[in-house]
């Protein structure tokens, strides 16, 4: 509980309080009156974002968001659509590259470029499965298409299932196959509907993240009581990948491969708001 909603709870309990012991000296009943707190509603017809804490419409909040796998080498890129991501997931796969789960709420353009699109790996299913994702991928290693054949988690597996390769990816020229491989969230909904899949959030399960009501303004990194993070340099040793805070937009710009991260889509440098690092158990998968 906030402390704003401590406070109003215990002032309230105040004036029922005064207004009883008031009554009692009276010499007459007389008809009380009350006066009802006004509560402005700050975000009308909104709700926050699972994926940023961010106020949306409500209809869109309300719909399962998209994870979509995406290479991260460096002969494919760039990539497209990063920045209209709201949350992106970056894990070793093998031989030490990484490579990225993206996730997107329901408000990007049907027709935005999203790719390339590449295999599966088991943990990514059980981040997506997290956020109650609708879950994208071309291909996947033995493990995750053993998960990827249950109910676990609805998915648009192309390649593991043939039929959905043309209803939802296209092929491009600029690079060689399977880093050719892209989206849309158009398209993905085709194949929703075409599979069956549940469009709406599961409201009984629980949100990954619990965000405040101003989860939606800049990160100044004036928290007090922590150290100023300007350069964050994760411990990936093919892509050396590192973000550097810009106090004049009050967001991290990525780097990797010794040069600027660039979303193909605009040309634009890579920014994200919040790095989070989770910590987790690993072991080699043969």
């Amino acid at each position: 509980m906030s402390k704003k909603a401590i406070i109003a709870i215990i002032v309230a309990a105040v004036v029922l309080v005064g207004g009883g012991v008031t009554a009692y000296f009276l010499l007459r009943p007389t008809e009380e009156k009350t006066q009802e707190a006004v509560v402005v509603d700050k975000h009308p017809n909104q709700a926050q974002s699972i994926l940023t804490g961010q106020w949306i419409d409500k209809g869109i909040q309300s719909q399962r968001p998209l994870a979509i796998m995406m290479e991260n080498e460096k002969h494919n890129h760039p990539l497209f659509g990063l920045n209209s991501s709201g949350v992106i997931y970056e894990c070793p796969v093998e031989g030490s590259s990484t490579r990225f789960m993206v996730l997107y709420d329901n408000n990007i353009d049907d027709n935005l470029k999203l790719g390339n699109v590449r295999s599966s790996r088991p943990y990514y299913i059980y981040f997506a499965h997290e956020f109650d994702a609708l879950y994208v991928n071309w291909g996947a290693s033995v493990r995750a298409i053993d998960i990827l054949a249950t109910d676990y988690i609805d998915n648009l597996s192309g390649v593991i299932n043939a039929k959905l390769d043309t209803v939802c990816f296209f092929k491009t020229k600029d690079h060689p196959s399977p880093s050719n491989i892209y989206t849309n969230r158009g398209m993905i909904m085709q194949g929703v509907q075409q599979m069956g899949y549940r469009t709406t959030l599961d409201t009984n399960k629980p949100k990954k993240f619990t965000f405040t009501e101003e989860a939606d303004q800049p990160n100044t990194l004036a928290v007090e009581g922590a150290t100023d993070c300007m350069v964050i340099k994760p411990y990936f040793f093919v892509n050396l990948p590192r973000f550097e805070y810009d106090p004049a937009t009050q967001k991290y710009k990525r780097f990797q491969f010794g040069k600027e991260q660039i979303d193909g889509n605009d040309n634009s440098q890579i920014v994200c708001d919040n790095i989070i690092f989770q910590d987790v158990d690993s072991h080699d998968l043969e």
